[in-house]
């Protein structure tokens, strides 16, 4: 009991090195626990990489447009025809495939927002518009209903739009049920399986769960009636090239310049991907200098 006492006395006195002590094992422990996590989220994301592309070659298109030119695109003389032009440019001379991201907000007292759990004034649901083989490149299954028909991806003032959603919201949806948000008027023709998944790594090395998602036929010929800059200026810079040939990629940036639209630049899947590498082992450099500071101060 003696040496008890002892003890708690000693950790009286000392008590300010102490609690350092036991802050610089919970910092290296959380340091440790979050380099162990990225290394599996990166190793779980690449293995999806790997399965999806195989050995096809794709690019990425790079949209290398200042702000500045950005907000003057927006308010030229036919902007969304000369987007519409060129949109239908890569989709009709290249495989590709596109996923553009959209917000659209609900109203709070919709189903859609109880689906999404969602409270408040307004909110918003995040909505993807994709080209038809989105569903064939990242080899994604319905659980239940079908995929878009061709004419979705032409059709002018249809009365509805189809979607097809994730499967979380199949509990509180239907086959043929319809809601709306502040954007579009919209009906159930689909669900995905559980555990879909997209990335866009253009943007960032995650995969995205699309499990409370809404997917819509990205369709032009409605964008250009609308004069819809967001969504064409979405479906453009989501786009994917399958090609084995640069010059393909050089025509498309010649094209982008000839209708005064973007400036341009094209990478690899592979070269991208070895650029989020070297920016993960920078990250994991920097946990484990951190690691090596707190050691050290021990």
């Amino acid at each position: 009991m003696s040496q008890i006492r002892y003890a708690f006395l000693d950790i009286k006195r000392n008590f300010g090195r102490y609690l350092l002590f036991t802050v610089e094992i919970v910092i290296s422990f959380v340091l440790i626990t979050i380099a162990i996590m990225s290394l599996f989220h990166m190793s779980a994301n690449r293995k999806i990489y790997e399965e999806t592309l195989g050995d096809r070659p794709m690019y990425l298109l790079k949209d290398l447009t200042s702000p500045e030119k950005l907000r003057h695109m927006r308010e030229s003389e036919g902007i969304t025809d000369r987007m519409a032009d060129f949109y239908d440019f890569l989709s009709t001379q290249h495989e590709d495939y596109t996923v553009g991201r959209l917000d659209e907000e609900i109203p709070k007292d919709s189903r859609l927002a109880a689906a999404f759990g969602l409270s408040g004034r307004m909110q918003k649901a995040k909505v993807l518009m994709v080209s038809s083989s989105f569903f064939d490149f990242y080899q994604l299954h319905l659980a239940e209903g079908e995929r878009f028909a061709p004419e979705a991806y032409r059709t002018v003032d249809a009365a509805y739009t189809p979607v097809i959603l994730g499967i979380d919201f199949k509990e509180d949806f239907s086959i043929g049920d319809h809601f709306r948000t502040e954007a579009d008027d919209y009906v159930v023709i689909g669900f995905l399986d559980e555990d879909s998944v997209y990335y866009r790594l253009e943007r960032s090395p995650d995969v995205y769960s699309l499990d409370k998602t809404i997917l819509t036929p990205l369709n032009t010929a409605q964008y250009r009636k609308d004069k819809d800059f967001d969504r064409l200026h979405q479906a453009i810079t989501g786009t994917y090239i399958e090609s084995n040939d640069p010059e393909e990629m050089r025509a498309i940036i010649d094209k982008s310049s000839e209708l005064g639209l973007y400036d341009l630049a094209y990478q690899t899947f592979e070269d991208q991907m070895n650029y989020i590498l070297e920016k993960f082992n920078l990250h994991l450099q920097l946990l484990v200098f951190l690691i090596r500071g707190t050691q050290k101060s021990d």
